[in-house]
């Protein structure tokens, strides 16, 4: 039963990393994109290793998380975290091309890394606080 947790997570995370770099492919191909340097939302420069730092540390949470909701939350953060990482890696930037009135520019990565947020804090602070289970 572990081993398909794991299969099913693992296959959560590289899920996520192909539709995120494929949808950067063809944005970056035939349309405009920001090239952001910085780590959330542009701000902070050359921070590589506190990324990794950060990135190590979720993964930890999800070996170490029970619950099968708040460990998705969990998955999501950290596959949205590493495919931000590579582009990072790879281009010297992250990618961002989806843009909305008075918000900085995001990308597919950006938006699964905010529901597995929005997943947490539901499960952990409202279900839990209020027992809703």
């Amino acid at each position: 039963f572990r081993i398909t947790k794991i299969i099913i997570s693992s296959i959560i995370v590289i899920l996520v990393i192909i539709a995120d770099q494929i949808s950067k492919y063809f944005v970056q191909k035939y349309l405009i994109i920001n090239c952001n340097k910085g780590v959330a939302l542009g701000i902070g420069e050359n921070v590589l290793f506190l990324v990794i730092l950060v990135l190590l540390f979720v993964f930890l949470l999800i070996i170490k998380e029970k619950n099968f909701i708040p460990k998705l939350g969990l998955i999501f953060i950290f596959s949205g975290g590493i495919s931000n990482l590579l582009d990072r890696m790879i281009t010297g930037c992250v990618r961002d091309f989806i843009a909305i009135v008075n918000l900085p520019s995001f990308n597919l990565a950006d938006l699964i890394i905010t529901v597995g947020v929005l997943i947490i804090v539901v499960e952990k602070i409202i279900v839990q606080r209020w027992h809703f289970k």
